[in-house]
């Protein structure tokens, strides 16, 4: 009797486990991202998460602006990554990229911005364009910062903008033209000139 009782409370317990990952997920995919993130914790006191549902768990930590968080839980599923649809690889490449940026950390999303690059639509290259820009100012990588803010250039062209997209794009212009100036290929050092 107690051992049927037993076999209850825990086929009962998973159901719940299986009904709490359901509304996480739901969550998730409404954009709740508070909701959803304290669902997953709830989760992982009693088991443990898929590397899909911690991949979404660092998604929501990056749109929550929990950058530390982000990167923590989304550096444990970079090994997985590559198992994952393009269009998800992108997201998650991306929001570990962000977060780091995000905190300054300017060599590190470098590497996660380039692998969105490489998996992302067209649609969403010129704004990683641009973060790769910025990020090799940064870090005094001028030529590749030239080279980021030309293509992001170069895909606003050819991609509808909102307004955000239209401010980095005047930003990444102005900075494109600072660099082409002070670092591009035909600058010429004051000290060339008096020589």
């Amino acid at each position: 009797m107690a051992l049927l009782l037993l076999g209850s409370c825990i086929a009962r317990a998973q159901l719940t486990e299986t009904e709490m990952l359901g509304r996480a997920i739901e969550y998730f995919g409404s954009q709740k991202y508070q909701e959803a993130l304290i669902t997953f914790n709830q989760l992982e006191q009693t088991r443990r998460l898929s590397a899909r549902m911690l991949a979404y768990k660092g998604v929501c930590y990056y749109r929550l602006e929990m950058y530390a968080d982000a990167i923590t839980t989304l550096s444990q599923v970079a090994s997985s990554m590559s198992s994952y649809s393009p269009h998800e690889q992108a997201v998650y490449y991306y929001a570990w990229g962000e977060s780091h940026f995000q905190l300054g950390h300017y060599f590190e999303c470098i590497p996660c911005l380039k692998e969105a690059i490489g998996v992302c639509p067209v649609s969403d290259k010129a704004e990683i364009y641009y973060r790769l820009g910025f990020a090799s100012t940064m870090i005094s990588e001028y030529e590749d910062a030239i080279e980021y803010f030309s293509s992001a250039d170069s895909l606003y062209e050819k991609c509808v903008m909102g307004r955000t997209e239209k401010a980095h794009r005047e930003q990444g212009r102005r900075m494109l033209h600072h660099l082409l100036i002070t670092h591009g290929p035909r600058r010429v050092d004051v000290a060339d000139k008096e020589a």
